[in-house]
């Protein structure tokens, strides 16, 4: 343990300092991946900004990891995890926001150029699919009533089925005529009544 630290030099350690800050600047830059994703799909909820923030986190304590197992035999140092943290901070501060400022124009330019096309292409189509659904909607109900008047006219028959001569002659027992005949037959005997009386 003595011997590493005497072994450890000040140019060493402003080299892992700097070393630091490159590692601090990446992670501030892979930050902006999902500062992007985030901009690009506003409709995502506060789960999937959760899981986006730990694996955000779990990749920095990887590669924190590492970089301290790389250059300082895993033992932590003070003043690496503090250029670390100044170079996140130098991101944000100047190249950060200029990546922002430019997603920000480049979607705000491709959302206005979508919202043309959707005007040109899309919003007519639109329009002709609602004119057409109203008027099928208009056209399903005329067919429904007219199919719901036909039913119950149907319901209702001109004759009466069951004093048509043909069922009142199959219904009818074998010695007695039917109401109809009976009544055809016996106008005719008037008639002559008439007729023998002048």
């Amino acid at each position: 343990m003595g011997a590493l630290q005497l072994t450890v030099s000040a140019p060493f350690q402003f080299r892992v300092f700097c070393y630091s800050l490159a590692l601090g600047f990446g992670l501030g830059l892979f930050y902006e991946v999902f500062r992007i994703l985030r901009a690009v799909f506003p409709w995502w909820g506060a789960l999937v900004i959760a899981l986006q923030d730990v694996l955000y986190w779990s990749v920095c304590g990887v590669a924190t990891f590492l970089f301290f197992i790389q250059f300082t035999n895993g033992e932590v140092r003070a003043y690496a995890l503090i250029g670390e943290g100044l170079g996140a901070a130098l991101y944000l501060l100047t190249l950060g926001r200029l990546i922002r400022s430019l997603t920000q124009g480049i979607l705000s330019l491709v959302s206005r150029f979508l919202h043309f096309l959707y005007k040109i292409f899309c919003a007519p189509v639109v329009k002709l699919a609602r004119r057409l659904g109203a008027k099928g909607k208009q056209l399903g109900k005329k067919v429904a009533s007219g199919a719901k008047k036909a039913e119950n006219k149907r319901k209702f028959h001109l004759k009466d089925r069951r004093v048509l001569l043909y069922n009142l002659l199959k219904h009818s027992p074998p010695n007695q005529k039917p109401k109809r005949e009976q009544s055809n037959e016996k106008k005719p005997r008037r008639k002559n009544r008439k007729k023998a009386g002048q």
